[in-house]
């Protein structure tokens, strides 16, 4: 069975990012993965001090949530990180998220049989996602992983979360054939 973990990064447990995650773990689980969602905001994350102490010993001096969250994120299938566009780039919290994954940058870079992909959403008809995804993909580069494609949804201050079910879900089906189960 495919382990899949999406990561929510939206500010909410109700909001439009959480609700996108909900609708894209159904397809998974639809398709016979296993889902887990982990909301970002709930997680006791500190914040990267640029201290470097990864540099030397290969791990973070903090002690928090990211030491469940990092093994976590490298033990399954599929890792899907959920983000709302802030000011062209991912949410605060995601992005806290991603910049603890400092000591991998000083790491070797093994192969991962996994993949990686996001759910990326912006409120305007026109958001940028080329930050975000850019961002995303140099995490995938230093984790090993393959790029699976993203699922962008635009215009959500437009319209109702229901209005984006069929794209979650097919998007999420797609991406469980892609990777045949793994």
């Amino acid at each position: 069975m495919m382990d899949i973990l999406i990561l929510s990064g939206g500010g909410s447990s109700d909001g439009t990012t959480a609700g996108l995650a909900e609708m894209a773990a159904a397809g998974f689980r639809a398709e016979g993965a296993d889902v887990g969602i982990v909301d970002l905001a709930a997680c006791d994350i500190g914040y990267c001090t640029g201290c470097n102490e990864c540099r030397d010993t290969g791990r973070c001096r903090m002690r928090d949530d990211m030491d469940v969250l990092i093994p976590r994120s490298a033990a399954c299938d599929v890792l899907v990180i959920a983000t709302p566009v802030r000011f062209n780039g991912s949410s605060s919290v995601t992005k806290r998220f991603v910049e603890r994954f400092q000591p991998y940058w000083f790491a070797e870079h093994a192969e991962h049989p996994g993949t990686m992909t996001a759910i990326v959403c912006g409120g305007s008809a026109n958001p940028n996602f080329k930050n975000v995804v850019s961002e995303f993909k140099a995490l995938r580069s230093i984790l090993g992983r393959r790029w699976s494609e993203e699922l962008r949804i635009a215009a959500t201050d437009d319209n109702g979360l229901e209005a984006y079910r069929d794209a979650c879900t097919s998007w999420a089906r797609d991406t469980v054939r892609r990777h045949g189960g793994q």
